[in-house]
């Protein structure tokens, strides 16, 4: 993707030297670039949202493999969401400075910590009724 917006003349890269290890590419947006994403911003409606979630499949047919395969997804996703959750440590931007971008920042991290946080209600309950069904038949 980057290597056909940098044909187009829209970001152009630098190599950052490393030792021990290969090079890396940094790349930043041109002035041309920077005004066909603001002509993009401004013109162009947004496509409609495409969700591809391997885990929600999984669980979606784990009725295949019995409770203890989704039990062990939903704990998975738990843990995964858990770490995603310490994004609410990130402290190092003042979100409030508009013009270097950093409230646009925060409103991505602010939407992505509201699905981490349905999710793991979300989780929480599956959890809870699948592990009270278990011990509710083993009682039986």
């Amino acid at each position: 993707m980057l290597s056909k917006l940098e044909k187009k003349g829209y970001v152009q890269h630098g190599v950052i030297e490393q030792q021990g290890k290969p090079n890396k590419k940094e790349y930043y947006i041109t002035d041309n670039g920077r005004s066909k994403l603001k002509e993009w911003i401004e013109d162009e409606k947004p496509s409609e949202p495409i969700f591809r979630d391997e885990f929600i499949i999984k669980i979606y047919s784990s009725w295949l493999s019995g409770p203890e395969t989704t039990i062990t997804l939903l704990k998975e996703r738990q843990h995964f969401t858990e770490e995603l959750e310490k994004l609410k440590n990130d402290q190092d931007a003042d979100f409030t400075d508009y013009q270097k971008g950093y409230s646009s920042r925060y409103y991505l991290l602010s939407r992505r910590l509201a699905i981490i946080n349905i999710e793991l209600e979300w989780t929480d309950r599956l959890l809870k009724s699948l592990l009270a069904q278990m011990t509710g038949s083993a009682n039986k």
